[in-house]
C-alpha cells in the first residue's frame, strides 16, 4: 500500500507507522504554511508532499510537528493491498 501524506503545517512533520512494520516519514514544511484558525474546507494549497510504502494491515500512526509546544496526534489505519490512501497534516489554533 501507498500512503502519501501531505505537510499544510508551519513545521517539519514526522509520521510514524507501527503494524505489520514499523517505518517513519519526515517531510519538511512549505515556506509560506501557516496556522488555521478554522478548518480549511478544502485541501490547503501550501504543502509539502511525501510517500510511503507499506505492507497491507492495521497500523497505529503517531504524527508530530517539530515544534514541542503542539500535542501529537494519534490514530489507527488498515491499509489494503494495491491501494493509494492521501491524507494531509495541519494546525488549527483555537480563539482564546
Amino acid at each position: 500500500a501507498t500512503v502519501e501524506i501531505r505537510n499544510a503545517c508551519p513545521y517539519v512533520l514526522s509520521v510514524s507507522f507501527s503494524g505489520t512494520e514499523t517505518k517513519a516519514l519526515f517531510i519538511e514544511c512549505h515556506p509560506e504554511a501557516h496556522a488555521y484558525v478554522i478548518t480549511p474546507l478544502v485541501n490547503p494549497s501550501k504543502y509539502m508532499v511525501g510517500d510511503i510504502q507499506l505492507q497491507p494491515g492495521q497500523y497505529e500512526i503517531v504524527a508530530r510537528v517539530s515544534d514541542p509546544s503542539i500535542a501529537p496526534w494519534y490514530g489507527e489505519m488498515t491499509l489494503t493491498q494495491n491501494e493509494k490512501y492521501t491524507t494531509y497534516f495541519y494546525i488549527m489554533r483555537r480563539w482564546g
